[in-house]
């Protein structure tokens, strides 16, 4: 065999044994990397190989989740309020706000001012006790179209004359009033023919909500056969006295939400008392404290839909450092506004209360009261000066035109929801 030969045979054998190495390692490799030797982008398929062999790396497939397996989720970053989520506040339908809107483009400046107010007959007519509802009546509410009337135990007589009182009344005014009363068990219009109903505290004692929403049915069944068409209940706040529904957040939230329902069931709209606290001294409690106690029952209170709260006389101090009551402090109307989200009518207590009287005259609570951001001025000490000094306040810049104008569209539309408003 010559030497040419020789050469050729081992060169073969080379090529031969080159190839089987290529098979094995670079064949069967599973991460898809070219072999070395080869073009980027190409590999090496042997032609009795099944599978080429991809060019890229392959995406590992994840394993299945099992279906009865909820995929978990990352707990949520708590909030600065411990309160629970809560739906949102409902606002008034678009229909109700229209109607209002072109009422309030009707009425004059005066008009306007005097639905601020939340008056006793005795207040508007200057008589003692007010009974019934003839000229005097007639005159004062076209002179003073007040956004309603109080009614209490000193105006009612009978059945019949409670209606006449207040079908008159009601004829008399211009735009449709409020006819109020504040009798949370029946006393005060039994001799009208209203049934008796359980105090709060024995309605909070069964535990049993129903019982709520049957004594806002009954109790507004009854009121808006006589006449009214607004009762300033329930007590919303938590109290260890008896006053309301009982002293446990939990208990008189279920209660108050109940009776909200109840009275919206046969169209008596609610009023929640008295905000955040009803007493009338400094209170030191914190934002927080609130938030896990009085703010839920006031809350639930507003997701069930009642269209007014009364803010009360205390001055919370670790709120505000103004010292002024919250009926008349901007940063406590603030954080029923900002963080409840309530949108209704905010009415201050009654400013003809020693609360307020002994620290401020009726023209500075009526003023401080609207700066603050109310809407409805519950029994000013003196209509007439309170009325006097939120004009002159309109005048000098004090109050402006459309913050006036946001109280009263708020008054208009509510009594739109409830069939209260006259069209003009």
């Amino acid at each position: 065999m010559n030497k040419q030969k020789i050469i050729s045979i081992v060169s073969f054998v080379v090529i031969i044994a080159l190839l089987a190495v290529t098979r094995i390692y670079g064949g069967g490799r599973s991460n898809g990397n070219p072999v070395p030797g080869s073009e980027p982008g190409t590999t090496v398929t042997p032609t009795d190989a099944p599978t080429p062999v991809p060019t890229t790396p392959a995406t590992p497939t994840p394993s299945p989740v099992p279906t009865d397996t909820p995929t978990p989720t990352l707990s949520p970053t708590p909030t600065a309020t411990p309160t629970p989520t809560m739906p949102p506040v409902p606002t008034i339908a678009r229909e109700y706000t229209d109607a209002a809107k072109a009422v309030l483009e009707t009425m004059t400046t005066d008009e306007k001012i005097y639905q601020l107010f939340l008056v006793t007959p005795e207040q508007l007519t200057g008589v003692w006790p007010v009974t019934n509802a003839y000229d005097k009546t007639k005159n004062a509410i076209r002179q003073k179209p007040v956004a309603g009337i109080v009614y209490a135990s000193q105006n009612i007589v009978d059945q019949g004359q409670v209606m006449r009182l207040l079908s008159n009344s009601q004829g008399y005014s211009k735009f449709g009033m409020f006819l109020t009363i504040h009798d949370e068990t029946g006393s005060l219009t039994s001799l009208a023919g209203t049934r008796r109903v359980r105090k709060p505290y024995e309605i909070g004692s069964t535990g049993d909500t129903n019982k709520a929403f049957e004594t806002a049915v009954s109790l507004g069944t009854d009121l808006l056969k006589l006449g009214f068409n607004l009762n300033l209940s329930p007590t919303a706040d938590i109290t260890v006295n008896g006053t309301s529904f009982g002293s446990d957040a939990e208990l008189v939230a279920g209660m108050v939400e109940a009776y909200v329902k109840g009275g919206l069931s046969v169209g008596m709209p609610s009023v929640l008392c008295h905000f955040p606290l009803p007493v009338a001294d400094r209170n030191e409690r914190t934002l927080e404290e609130l938030r896990e106690a009085e703010f839920k029952t006031f809350t639930v209170g507003l997701v069930a839909g009642a269209s007014f709260v009364m803010v009360g006389y205390t001055d919370m101090a670790a709120l505000s450092e103004t010292g002024h009551p919250a009926c008349l402090n901007p940063d406590v109307i603030g954080v029923l506004r900002n963080e409840l989200g309530f949108n209704g009518i905010v009415m201050t207590e009654a400013l003809d209360a020693k609360a307020i009287t002994a620290q401020y005259n009726a023209g500075e609570a009526a003023v401080m009261a609207i700066q603050a951001g109310a809407d409805i001025i519950y029994r000013p000490a003196d209509l007439i000066a309170a009325a006097n000094a939120i004009r002159d306040a309109l005048n000098d810049g004090t109050l402006s035109e459309e913050r006036l104008n946001e109280s009263v569209l708020r008054i208009l539309s509510v009594k739109a929801q409830f069939g209260i408003l006259k069209e003009q």
